[in-house]
């Protein structure tokens, strides 16, 4: 009191008393201690403060209050307006704040594919735009993709050079024209093919961790398989006999087929399967019929789909629009399927397959269409 009295009573101005529960909030001598709208303003000798989220003074109208950065209203409540700082935040920074920053935006929404929005977005020419807005995002690289592309080459060439090597014995059991050991052959080479698909794949891309950005998926909803069967019954007469007929009269007008198979080193896959089935059933041989099926029409799509739709199509979408990516896709996948007549349909039908599984993200709905066309 005798300093105030010499000194008057600006001193008393400049340092309010402060209570015991605003010494406890804020430590420092003389800081403010209240609760005020959450933003930052400056104290009485110049500390930023960032305050509480509530409005509400927890120490009555004898708290220091920054003059002409808030004010306090008859009902103890204090108001101030947010500013910018580039100072940390002081001792009386709460652990958990809430922001009002707007939310994030969202990806587009399609609709669920069915039969009639499949329909629409033909008829629109928006199939396309729609895949283009569900397409996951290819976690790998250009770098990944050439490797994978090599190890399957040199598979393929060291499979096809040490299949002349194989001991007779072997080759014997291997190459026997029995029913029941060319059904076990057959679907023995297509889990063969799907092991060495699985390896590869997982090989080169084991640092991308696909499965967590969405590639590989198998969900398929019920809409998605009514709107396959529904494609499926009229993608497959369409296909077979309508393209095959006409594909194989442009065949048989031009060199075409000399071209596809010389020498015909290569044979119809198609017409030796068919063939070996009417053998098991002139037999009597089920367990062949369903070896033969379970390798058609479960492990060749299996193997081919993962390999071809999830792998090969996704990583050009990194690169190429996506009908481009579609046009590249089918007339690949239809000139490693060689046969009479052949080409056309396979390309359409892969067609169908590209868009299916770039509009679903997913690979069932490919896989379904091909497992039936197997089977068809």
């Amino acid at each position: 009191m005798r300093l105030a009295s010499l000194f008057g009573p600006s001193l008393q101005q400049r340092r309010p008393p402060i209570c015991p529960a605003a010494q406890a909030l804020a430590p420092i001598p003389h800081q403010p201690a209240h609760r005020a709208k959450q933003g930052w303003f400056k104290g009485t000798h110049g500390q930023t403060l960032h305050l509480f989220t509530t409005s509400t003074v927890t120490c009555g109208p004898i708290c220091a209050i920054p003059k002409g950065d808030a004010e306090i209203s008859p009902t103890n409540h204090v108001t101030s307006e947010p500013r910018t700082s580039n100072t940390a935040p002081s001792l009386l920074t709460p652990s958990t704040t809430t922001t009002n920053s707007p939310p994030l935006p969202t990806p587009a929404q399609i609709p669920l594919l069915n039969p009639v929005v499949f329909l629409t977005e033909v008829a629109s020419g928006k199939l396309l735009d729609n895949a283009s807005k569900g397409v996951p995002k290819v976690p790998w690289g250009p770098m990944q993709l050439v490797q994978v592309m090599g190890w399957t080459t040199a598979l393929a060439l060291v499979a096809a050079t040490a299949a002349p090597h194989i001991p007779r014995d072997l080759a014997a059991v291997l190459m026997s024209d029995d029913v029941r050991t060319t059904a076990v052959r057959h679907l023995g080479l297509e889990l063969l093919c799907c092991c060495a698909s699985v390896a590869v794949l997982g090989l080169g891309l084991r640092g991308s961790q696909p499965r967590s950005a969405g590639m590989f998926r198998f969900d398929l909803p019920p809409a998605v398989a009514v709107t396959v069967v529904a494609l499926a019954a009229v993608a497959y007469p369409l296909a077979d006999p309508l393209l095959y007929d006409m594909w194989s009269a442009v065949e048989q007008a031009l060199p075409l087929q000399s071209l596809l198979s010389p020498h015909q080193l290569l044979s119809d896959p198609g017409s030796t399967l068919a063939s070996q089935l009417r053998d098991c059933q002139a037999a009597g041989e089920g367990v062949g019929l369903v070896l033969h099926g379970a390798a058609s029409c479960l492990a060749g799509p299996l193997w081919e789909e993962v390999f071809w739709r999830g792998f090969f199509l996704a990583s050009m979408t990194r690169v190429l629009p996506l009908p481009a990516c579609v046009a590249l896709s089918s007339t690949a996948f239809a000139a490693l399927h060689p046969g009479p007549g052949n080409w056309l349909p396979i390309a359409v039908l892969s067609g169908c397959c590209d868009v299916l599984y770039l509009r679903c993200g997913s690979l069932a709905a490919p896989l379904l269409l091909h497992a039936g066309w197997n089977a068809y």
